[in-house]
């Protein structure tokens, strides 16, 4: 016949064994949803971080675009002034400016004011080109931050899920171990429903 005593600690060994079991399940869902929760947070905040650097970009292209049409405007007014200032000095010379290579002077001067204004508009072009792509990358990494969110919200309650699945298997096999070992039979009806019902309530 087995000892009272003996039995009785068997018991609670047991029970403890089943409620640690238990207890570390319980703890490392609710590890596994506070960080699933941290990463859900880091994704929006980084989504977020990228929009705004997108709404920037888009920004910066179209301050380029407008310095290089006021810098066109400047260079268009300066070649202008130059070559009024060119017809006014050959007309104070009384030479004929319509002859020979008196009209090259100020057509020289008119075609380089327009190779200037042209690689002026090909910069701002090439600027504004520029940060349209990287607003596009920033958009693009939104929505992969933002998508990287969902999928961590969604999938959570399945991990989490799966954790008391799999703890409750290893109490449930536990405790069909203990019970065909008869490690809860020398104890009082009360300590054997006490682990039932804690086994019951495992998860909630």
């Amino acid at each position: 016949m087995t000892d009272p005593v003996s039995a009785s600690i068997s018991a609670v060994l047991g029970g403890t064994s089943l409620l640690s079991g238990i207890l570390g399940g319980n703890a490392t869902a609710a590890a596994q949803k506070q960080q699933a929760q941290a990463n859900v947070s880091m994704d929006m905040y980084q989504a977020a971080v990228a929009t705004q650097n997108q709404q920037i970009e888009k920004q910066n292209a179209g301050f380029a675009l407008q310095q290089g049409e006021e810098q066109q405007t400047i260079s268009g007014q300066a070649t202008r002034a130059t070559v009024g200032r060119i017809r006014a000095a050959q007309g104070a010379s009384g030479l004929d400016i319509n002859k020979g290579t008196m009209p090259l002077v100020p057509a020289s001067a008119r075609t380089i004011g327009q190779e200037e204004q042209s690689q002026i508009r090909q910069n701002a072009d090439t600027a504004a080109y520029a940060y349209d792509v990287s607003a596009w990358q920033y958009g693009a990494q939104s929505q992969l931050d933002t998508t990287a969110a969902f999928n961590t919200a969604a999938a959570e309650p399945l991990e989490t899920e799966a954790t008391f699945l799999g703890t409750a298997a290893s109490v449930s096999s536990k405790w069909l171990s203990f019970n065909q070992s008869g490690v809860f039979s020398g104890v009082g009806s009360s300590i054997s429903s006490g682990i039932s019902a804690a086994l019951g309530g495992f998860g909630g």
